[in-house]
Protein backbone atom coordinates (compact mmCIF):
# COMPACT_ATOMS: atom_id res chain seq x y z
CA UNK A 1 0.00 0.00 0.00
CA UNK A 2 2.84 2.40 0.83
CA UNK A 3 4.46 1.74 -2.57
CA UNK A 4 1.26 2.60 -4.44
CA UNK A 5 0.80 5.77 -2.41
CA UNK A 6 4.41 6.73 -3.07
CA UNK A 7 3.88 6.09 -6.79
CA UNK A 8 0.86 8.42 -6.86
CA UNK A 9 2.90 11.13 -5.14
CA UNK A 10 6.08 10.85 -7.24
CA UNK A 11 4.56 10.21 -10.70
CA UNK A 12 3.02 13.71 -11.10
CA UNK A 13 6.27 15.32 -10.00
CA UNK A 14 8.20 13.50 -12.72
CA UNK A 15 5.69 14.26 -15.46
CA UNK A 16 6.52 17.97 -15.76
CA UNK A 17 8.61 19.01 -18.73
CA UNK A 18 10.83 21.93 -17.73
CA UNK A 19 13.07 22.03 -20.79
CA UNK A 20 12.49 25.18 -22.85
CA UNK A 21 13.20 24.61 -26.50
CA UNK A 22 14.00 27.75 -28.44
CA UNK A 23 12.38 27.80 -31.86
CA UNK A 24 14.23 29.26 -34.79
CA UNK A 25 11.84 31.41 -36.84
CA UNK A 26 14.47 33.53 -38.61
CA UNK A 27 13.87 33.70 -42.35
CA UNK A 28 11.16 34.36 -44.91
CA UNK A 29 7.63 33.08 -44.44
CA UNK A 30 5.06 33.11 -47.22
CA UNK A 31 1.29 32.75 -46.84
CA UNK A 32 -1.93 33.07 -48.77
CA UNK A 33 -5.29 34.24 -47.44
CA UNK A 34 -8.88 33.46 -48.45
CA UNK A 35 -8.82 36.07 -51.25
CA UNK A 36 -5.70 34.43 -52.77
CA UNK A 37 -3.54 37.40 -51.80
CA UNK A 38 0.04 36.45 -51.01
CA UNK A 39 1.81 37.94 -48.00
CA UNK A 40 5.46 37.75 -46.99
CA UNK A 41 6.89 38.02 -43.48
CA UNK A 42 10.63 38.36 -42.91
CA UNK A 43 12.20 37.75 -39.49
CA UNK A 44 15.85 38.74 -39.07
CA UNK A 45 18.45 38.08 -36.35
CA UNK A 46 18.00 41.57 -34.82
CA UNK A 47 14.34 40.77 -33.95
CA UNK A 48 13.08 42.98 -36.77
CA UNK A 49 9.91 42.09 -38.66
CA UNK A 50 9.13 43.11 -42.25
CA UNK A 51 5.63 42.60 -43.67
CA UNK A 52 4.97 42.76 -47.42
Amino acid sequence: MKKILLLFIIAPLLSFNTIDLEENIIGKWKGEDEKNQIGLINFDKKAMLLLK
